[in-house]
């Protein structure tokens, strides 16, 4: 039987982030995200727009949703980093949100990763993580009801962080190649 990456990398993720018991109550939250709920798609854009530090994005599928926010916290020398689960070059022959925006970040210098067989939803913004079912592409954003963790808990972030340049050791979109 085939052993799914993404399963091992949840099971990863799942033991370091929702492990709730070692939480404390004022570092955690639950929020909801849907269609006639902007609070957390606005705390999200509001943290990326005041980001100073790291802002480490592994998502599904990105568009040009929070295009500016991420163009502009890596212009602020922001450490920006993004890992997409999914992608199709000719998503940028059609001008798709998707393709724009993957092309906007790679112009502006922001690294990409390609990561196959990857479900995981993390953003790491300077001291807060987000874990969850969120995508940063309008049909994620608008038209899906999203649970997500937020939570400021120090051991967890560094967690996190870890994971994340672990995952990152993948291949890397290349403007020129890729486009």
């Amino acid at each position: 039987m085939k052993k799914y990456g993404y399963l091992k990398e949840w099971e990863v993720i799942s033991r370091a982030v929702y492990n709730l018991d070692s939480l404390p109550a004022a570092t955690i939250s639950l929020k909801r995200s849907n269609p006639s709920d902007n609070t957390l798609r606005d705390n999200l854009r509001d943290l990326m727009a005041k980001s100073r530090r790291i802002l480490y994005i592994a998502v599904q599928i990105i568009d040009t949703s929070y295009m500016n926010e991420i163009i502009d916290a890596a212009k602020r020398n922001v450490d920006v980093r993004v890992i997409v689960g999914r992608w199709d070059p000719a998503w940028t022959h059609g001008r798709d949100r998707k393709g724009i925006a993957i092309e906007s970040f790679l112009k502006e210098g922001i690294r990409i990763r390609l990561k196959k067989d990857f479900h995981v939803r993390m953003i790491v913004v300077d001291d807060n993580l987000f874990v969850g079912s969120l995508d940063l592409d309008a049909q994620g954003l608008s038209a899906h009801d999203n649970l997500t963790i937020e939570t400021t808990d120090i051991t967890t972030l560094s967690r996190a962080r870890e994971i994340f340049l672990e995952l990152e050791n993948t291949s890397e979109l290349k403007l020129n190649e890729q486009l």
